[in-house]
């Protein structure tokens, strides 16, 4: 029965890692570009609502002020860090940036 268990779970997994490559191909660089620039939106939107410099900001999430503004304009890319650092600088949660930038591009 073990054995079975295992062949299945290899094939489960081997059908998984697939499925996987086969979305990542179906990703084109041009969306990536488009989620880029909306979460920058939405970074810089949460900032002025603060009143925020972009300096601020970048002190505040301890960044660099040129990343932030790269992640502003949607040409530097977040890390998982960098939008956890950016979330607590912008009092928010990292869901609330995204979910900002999903209504940006109107997910």
């Amino acid at each position: 029965m073990y054995l079975i268990e295992r062949g299945l779970c290899k094939r489960l997994l081997a059908t998984f890692l697939q499925c996987l490559s086969e979305w990542r191909d179906d990703v084109e660089s041009e969306d990536v570009q488009r989620l880029g620039v909306a979460f920058g939106k939405a970074v810089k939107l949460r900032r002025v609502e603060l009143d925020y410099s972009q300096e601020e900001l970048a002190d505040k999430a301890d960044l660099a002020r040129s990343f932030v503004s790269g992640v502003e304009r949607g040409v530097a890319k977040a890390s998982i860090a960098s939008v956890w650092k950016l979330a607590v600088a912008l009092e928010c949660k990292p869901s609330e940036l995204w979910g900002a930038a999903e209504r940006i591009l109107k997910i």
